[in-house]
């Protein structure tokens, strides 16, 4: 899945787990909070991404990570419109 280009999120081919775009401090954060849930591959060591368990994680906080892997790709005037400032 692509926000105007810019990759966000992908079903890894498992069909267990979620790649989703995320910054570096972000990843270590959650990968800190919760390591079972939260990883990455050596494939990913050097992207901005992480990959989610998705039977381990509830689904509010997926939609969380989601939300701001989005609002971090996607243009200004799309989030302004997502938040009802018009832009759009």
């Amino acid at each position: 899945m692509k926000v105007r280009g810019k990759f966000l999120a992908r079903l890894r081919e498992d069909g267990e787990s979620l790649v989703v775009r995320v910054e570096f401090p972000v990843r270590e954060a959650l990968m800190q909070e919760d390591p079972t849930t939260f990883y990455i591959t050596d494939h990913y060591l050097h992207y901005p991404a992480i990959l989610i368990r998705l039977a381990k994680v509830h689904p509010r906080k997926v939609r969380q990570i989601l939300e701001h892997a989005w609002r971090a790709v996607a243009p200004k005037r799309l989030v302004q419109a997502r938040d009802g400032g018009g832009g759009g």
